[in-house]
């Protein structure tokens, strides 16, 4: 079983039905090579718990806490034709150049949601929640022994998946 762990600064699956990469630099062409690398890592069948980073954009109840869990469609997405045109340019989705942040993605397939109250990431993740390699990575990989942990505390919390329908706009192209 391929589980990831990828934190995240936003959560709202209703407006935001997709994970995607911030780019660095000047060129925005880097979010795509990010999040091609993330769908690489994942498969089709790999699962991403999502766990509110310590970002200083991230809500401060949803930090370090297990917020829900995603497959991705194995394709790749303009994510402004697929999330609420309210974040294209609001402060949290924008750079300080104007520009939006996060051009790519790859759109949910299955989503998990963790209701209220909300756990501590490192029940399900463990002291696996940090790279020891580099501090600052954002997707990392569970080991097999507590990726079990994970998806059965996982599947307490949130039930079965809902199954989310590729989106027909936005395509890019499969990868």
């Amino acid at each position: 079983m391929h589980v990831f762990i990828a934190k995240i600064d936003y959560f709202d699956p209703d407006t935001w039905p997709v994970l995607a990469a911030p780019y660095a630099g000047s060129n925005p062409e880097t979010s795509r090579a990010n999040i091609t690398e993330v769908a690489d890592k994942l498969g089709r069948d790999g699962i991403a718990l999502l766990v509110g980073s310590l970002a200083p954009r991230t809500r401060h109840s949803h930090k370090r806490k297990l917020l829900g869990a995603v497959r991705c469609h194995h394709a790749l997405y303009d994510t402004v034709r697929l999330v609420d045109p309210r974040h294209l340019t609001s402060a949290h989705f924008t750079r300080t150049d104007g520009a939006f942040r996060m051009p790519y993605c790859i759109p949910y397939s299955h989503l998990w949601v963790c209701p209220p109250p909300l756990i501590r990431a490192e029940v399900p993740c463990g002291d696996e929640i940090v790279d020891p390699d580099n501090r600052r990575n954002w997707f990392i990989r569970l080991s097999n022994a507590q990726a079990e942990v994970a998806f059965e505390v996982l599947t307490n919390m949130a039930g079965p998946p809902e199954e989310i329908q590729r989106p027909d706009r936005g395509f890019i192209c499969d990868l």
